[in-house]
């Protein structure tokens, strides 16, 4: 004669405790999507402004001088502003210098590439926010009759889709200020563009790797 502590549940409590467990589970991804989540994308999209407002208003004045060469350069987030630089050729010439001086405004590029990325992933978070703002009726419906699992997991597969696109851009934003060591001017030559750089990249990659994507293991 068997034991009644080696039968099964019956069917019934099992499918209860079944609901129950989805019933938490809900609760638990509803909680995280509409308090972290959101969370999340405000600390990201206010540290993105941070960033590139620091990189747009870098101010760089930078001077060099040799017996052959004086040059003067100033620098303006991602424009060159004013350049002169005096060269003399040989000895005999040195009375009779060649000097040149920046005619226009030069513009730099990988600043202006990384302030593009930024203001593109600022607004991809503007747009995932409003996403979840959308969602936040159906997230909040915790009706007996609301047992759509797949309206959870595809609210959950579509955040994680567009997090994981910004941080990738995030990534190449960090890439595009990282430039190859013959490309020296004028970033690594000025010791507070390197300090930014390292420190600015470093707040790029927190963002991108903790921030954001660390609600896929939970």
């Amino acid at each position: 004669m068997s034991s009644s502590l080696t039968q099964a549940p019956p069917k019934g409590l099992r499918q209860q405790e079944a609901n129950e467990e989805l019933s938490a589970w809900k609760r638990e991804t509803r909680f995280y999507l509409l308090k972290e989540v959101n969370s999340s994308i405000d600390y990201a999209a206010h540290e993105l402004e941070r960033i590139d407002f620091i990189w747009g208003r870098i101010r760089s004045d930078r001077g060099a001088a040799s017996p052959a060469i004086k040059a003067d350069i100033r620098v303006e987030g991602h424009l060159v502003v004013f350049t002169k630089v005096e060269l003399k050729l040989t000895k005999a010439q040195r009375n009779a210098p060649i000097t040149s001086t920046l005619q226009q405004y030069c513009v730099l590029n990988q600043i202006l590439e990384f302030h593009g990325i930024m203001q593109s992933q600022v607004g991809r978070l503007a747009a995932l926010k409003e996403f979840m703002h959308v969602q936040r009726h159906d997230l909040l419906n915790d009706q007996p009759s609301n047992d759509d699992v797949e309206l959870y997991v595809d609210i959950v597969q579509r955040t994680f889709q567009s997090l994981g696109r910004i941080c990738q851009e995030l990534r190449n934003a960090a890439n595009v200020l990282r430039l190859p060591s013959r490309r020296r001017f004028p970033y690594c030559s000025h010791v507070d563009h390197v300090r930014y750089f390292h420190a600015e990249r470093r707040d790029i990659r927190v963002i991108a790797d903790q921030k954001l994507v660390h609600f896929v293991s939970v």
